[in-house]
């Protein structure tokens, strides 16, 4: 949970044996974009640059050291989609900024003269959101499994070397939807 309470914060689950989280990719992104466009409103650029961060790695699947590579490239070059090489051997891969992002944020987000830390983001994101950075991966992860997407391809996407982790969320998902949907149907 964040230390305060703010109007941003996530809801989440306790992954138990993790520090991760469960989170509502859907949620997460409405959150941290209503958070991205308050700041920009505000000229909160320190903040906004965190939020649009935070907001491309859940939107790709990425780890959080990824995403700031890849809004620095982003923001330096005002594009919408580049190639990164993904970490720990991963290959590379399409990064795409929301298409919900209006152009203009981005220049704005080019005004912030000093790039916040890795470990700044995710103090940010514990304090705002009320979650770890890495629970927007998983989210992102979740989501795809949700629709049907196949552990292969999501590995693809988010740079998974091995699919040994993506068995894990996709049938942990799998199985949490198969067990609500058969109580669902002993209501009927």
């Amino acid at each position: 949970m964040a230390t305060k309470s703010t109007p941003y914060e996530i809801k989440h689950q306790d992954i138990p044996g993790s520090y991760a989280k469960n989170v509502d990719f859907e949620e997460a992104f409405r959150k941290i974009f209503k958070a991205l466009k308050d700041h920009i409103d505000d000229k909160k650029y320190n903040k906004a640059l965190k939020d649009f961060i935070l907001l491309v790695q859940l939107a790709n699947g990425m780890r959080i050291s990824e995403a700031i590579e890849a809004c620095k490239k982003i923001i330096e070059n005002e594009i919408y989609e580049l190639q990164l090489e993904a970490l720990k051997g991963g290959g590379a891969r399409i990064v795409r900024v929301p298409p919900q992002v209006p152009r203009n944020w981005i220049s704005k987000l080019k005004k912030v003269e000093k790039w916040p830390s890795k470990d700044a983001i995710i103090m940010y994101s514990k304090r705002t959101f009320g979650i770890n950075t890495h629970a927007l991966r998983h989210a992102f992860i979740t989501y795809l499994a949700r629709k049907g997407v196949s552990p292969q391809l999501i590995a693809r996407l988010t740079g998974h070397k091995k699919l040994d982790m993506i068995l894990t969320y996709t049938s942990k998902a799998k199985a949490e939807d198969i067990h609500k949907k058969i109580l669902e149907e002993l209501e009927g």
